[in-house]
């Protein structure tokens, strides 16, 4: 095309974006950014493919090579939306990651996002960071906000949630599979149907345990409809205080209960308690998670045991996985739970 005075003019580098080029050759945005900045996580055929076509677009090079560096640091981030940061599962998960890096050359940073901020400005503070790889703690994360982290360009494994939608590896937790258990083990006491008590806060992880609890009833003969509800605060005195109003109002609606995680459950054990109720005797319960408190509660609590050593060292070998050379498919790892049975039922 040419101007007014007739010369030709030509589009500037700029508009030749990563975006661009992953739309043209059928790629993920985030493996056209690891391929021009020269990281790890892509296979040298992508990465040769990406900067030829790059080249006869007349990409600016410029812009990354001087961003090219070679680290020895990992990023956890943790996202934080409604959840505190020191919940005692999360704290043990990010202990986790930090023994699982020991034996290797990485060294552990933290950083917080929170979804109620200026999520994009945090994110620029992770491009001024030196890493070469990322632990994203996405219990919250919605669908939506994985483009913010996708945008990075850099080596990312999701731990403890699964985007359906994001090509990216994420190492999460086989809930459907822990619920079914815990609830099988409540229907094995013949009690009826047993209640669900779940959390206030919304997340992917208890909608998966909610579909094995559900799987679990209709397999025993009941229906979903049969099923009493309660929803209660996410933490232990939250969860006391709403439970206490459910019994003031309504009184005992089951005999067995599957509580979404343990602090629910440890909340409406105690609003049971100062009821007037028997653990196990009138009502039984079982929580998910099994936390440390889990275990002194009085009478200690039935739950799913999660292996969350396992869980942050399974995220960490795979994290080293992905920031090296060679082929790279995502891949959506499951860690297995098991029944832990105590006082608290049957």
């Amino acid at each position: 095309m040419m101007d007014s005075e007739g010369h030709v003019r030509r589009k500037a580098a700029h508009v030749v974006t990563a975006k661009r080029i992953a739309k043209d050759l059928g790629l993920s945005q985030a493996a056209v950014s690891l391929a021009l900045n020269q990281r790890p996580g892509v296979s040298d055929a992508t990465r040769k493919r990406v900067i030829d076509y790059a080249k006869t677009l007349g990409y600016d090079f410029s812009r990354v090579q001087a961003t090219i560096r070679r680290t020895k640091n990992v990023l956890l981030v943790r996202y934080i939306r409604s959840l505190h940061e020191d919940m005692p599962f999360f704290a043990t998960l990010i202990s986790a990651v930090e023994k699982a890096l020991i034996p290797t050359e990485y060294k552990l940073v933290t950083m917080r996002i929170d979804a109620g901020g200026n999520v994009r400005e945090q994110i620029r503070e992770i491009r001024q960071l030196d890493c070469s790889g990322i632990l994203l703690l996405a219990t919250e994360l919605r669908d939506e906000e994985w483009g913010y982290f996708e945008d990075l360009g850099l080596p990312i494994v999701v731990l403890d949630t699964y985007l359906p939608y994001a090509s990216v590896d994420c190492v999460t937790i086989n809930n459907w599979q822990g619920a079914y258990q815990a609830t099988s083990a409540l229907l094995r006491e013949s009690r009826g149907c047993p209640g669900h008590i779940v959390a206030m806060v919304p997340l992917r992880n208890f909608n998966e345990r909610a579909d094995g609890f559900y799987s679990a009833v209709r397999s025993n003969g009941f229906s979903s409809s049969s099923v009493v509800t309660h929803r209660i605060g996410a933490y232990i005195d939250a969860g006391e205080r709403d439970f206490s109003a459910v019994l003031e109002s309504e009184g005992l609606t089951a005999r067995c209960y599957f509580a979404d995680n343990d602090q629910l459950a440890l909340g409406a054990m105690r609003a049971l308690i100062s009821h007037g109720y028997r653990i196990p005797e009138d009502v039984s319960i079982i929580g998910f998670d099994d936390l440390d408190i889990s275990r002194y509660a009085q009478p200690a609590l039935s739950t799913v045991h999660v292996p969350k050593d396992y869980l942050g060292r399974t995220a960490v070998r795979r994290l080293m996985s992905v920031m090296e050379p060679g082929e790279w498919h995502p891949v959506r790892i499951e860690v297995g739970t098991s029944l832990v049975l105590r006082e608290s039922t049957l």
